[in-house]
């Protein structure tokens, strides 16, 4: 008899309980925010360095300004902009290789090369040394 009373005493126990829990209101999910790295620090995400090749039809002291063909369909160009972090040092016509990333729906210089075009680097990268013929 004594068992009877302890299992039904725990029974009505966990009825109010389960009852209890069905009233309460669940809050919304708190959503989860970015940690924001300090002005000056890496951050630990990884940002994605693009690259693009083409013909410089416009630099200034912030901006460059390249066309290159278009993948599949050679015949048409299409114009790129990109903001410079640093002065570029290259003139219209160079023909260069821009790497950048997205920034604020920006396209971002990070590095502006000149593409050696129509010239072997010997072994120790300078362009247009002599290439001894066979």
């Amino acid at each position: 008899m004594r068992r009877l009373v302890v299992l039904v005493i725990a029974a009505a126990l966990v009825m109010c309980g389960m009852g209890i829990a069905a009233e309460q209101v669940s809050k919304p999910a708190v959503k989860a925010e970015p940690i924001k790295a300090a002005p000056g620090k890496a951050k630990s995400s990884k940002i994605t360095r693009m690259h693009a090749s083409g013909v410089v039809v416009e630099v200034t002291g912030t901006t460059i300004r390249i066309e290159r063909p278009v993948k599949g369909n050679s015949a048409t160009v299409e114009t790129m902009e990109f903001i410079l972090e640093k002065p570029a040092n290259v003139k219209v016509g160079d023909k260069v290789t821009v790497s950048y990333v997205k920034k604020e729906n920006q396209d971002v210089a990070i590095r502006v090369t000149n593409a050696v075009s129509g010239k072997k680097a010997d072994a120790k990268g300078k362009p247009g040394a002599p290439v001894p013929s066979k």
